[in-house]
């Protein structure tokens, strides 16, 4: 398992932020997920927003899902106790996938990001699905 992260993200204004206006879920089965990351990279290692541009492909290409947004950026709290690397942000898409495929999106994410993310680094990954609870 990777480590829990505190993540501030308001879901609500991520949700606004993200969704494409006039968008609706066709069909009981499609269900609308976000996904987050944060503290993947170093100072020599591609920055979170990289890693999120991968794992976003590799879900298409895993054909997981039809279609991810682009990448956002969500800025964190700054504080002399929270290490960061530069900017102290997570990284944030949303993508249309069957719902039952929900556990397996998030395993795979998992896994992406234990390869992916840079030695030493503290992963941490939120997955959001609208809808649900």
């Amino acid at each position: 398992m990777l480590t829990a992260k505190a993540v501030t993200v308001l879901l609500h204004s991520l949700v606004k932020t993200l969704s494409p206006t006039g968008t609706s879920n066709k069909g009981a089965d499609k269900v609308q997920i976000y996904l987050s990351i944060d503290d993947t990279d170093n100072q020599d290692r591609p920055g979170s927003g990289q890693l999120a541009e991968m794992l976003s492909n590799e879900l298409r290409q895993a054909q997981m899902s039809q279609s991810c947004s682009n990448i956002s950026r969500h800025q964190l709290f700054f504080h002399e106790s929270i290490p960061y690397t530069s900017h102290n942000s997570s990284m944030c898409f949303s993508a249309e996938i069957l719902d039952h495929r929900l556990d397996d999106i998030i395993q795979f994410a998992q896994q992406f990001l234990k390869k992916a993310s840079a030695p030493g680094s503290d992963p941490g990954l939120c997955v959001a699905a609208m809808g649900q609870e």
